[in-house]
């Protein structure tokens, strides 16, 4: 039996637009989800959940995207709307003045500040903080954390002052 598509409303949140970009893009260029992973390197699960929104898009995704679509770039800005309004309302001020920040101060006496942890770190304390969330959650919640960095890794980060 063959497997009913999942409509997608791009018109819900960036995330969504990324999704069915994505799909719209995959399938003019007649690939499957097995066939795009192969080329990706994700698995066809987790690129599955991208089309439909379940997940956000990994960081360095979008530019692999653009590269084998000839997209010129629509899916990094596509992911930089997705990064800006994944983030829950009551931070959405905190990440506007980190992408501006030219010196960050912050003191943190019991934990490692966000832009700072690692990947291991970040999923040790959602973990213990998130007990109810699932393994994929949890992953969601590190995916969205580790993109932050890229505030540390751009191009302006040789500007920054941490």
């Amino acid at each position: 039996m063959a497997r009913r598509t999942r409509e997608l409303t791009p018109d819900r949140s960036p995330r969504h637009a990324f999704g069915a970009e994505l799909r719209r893009h995959r399938e003019r260029a007649g690939m499957s989800l097995e066939q795009l992973a192969q080329v990706v390197r994700y698995s066809r699960s987790h690129l599955g959940r991208i089309e439909i929104a379940e997940h956000m898009p990994p960081p360095g995704l979008a530019e692999k995207l653009d590269e084998v679509f000839g997209t010129d770039g629509i899916f990094k800005l596509l992911y930089g709307l997705a990064l800006r309004a994944s983030h829950p309302d009551k931070y959405e001020r905190r990440s506007e003045m980190e992408a501006r920040a030219r010196i960050i101060r912050e003191y943190a006496g019991c934990f490692v500040p966000g832009l700072l942890q690692t990947q291991e770190y970040a999923r040790a304390l959602f973990r213990l903080n998130n007990p109810w969330k699932t393994g994929e959650e949890v992953e969601e919640m590190v995916t969205l954390r580790m993109s932050r960095k890229a505030l540390l890794q751009g191009t302006r980060a040789a500007d920054h002052t941490f």
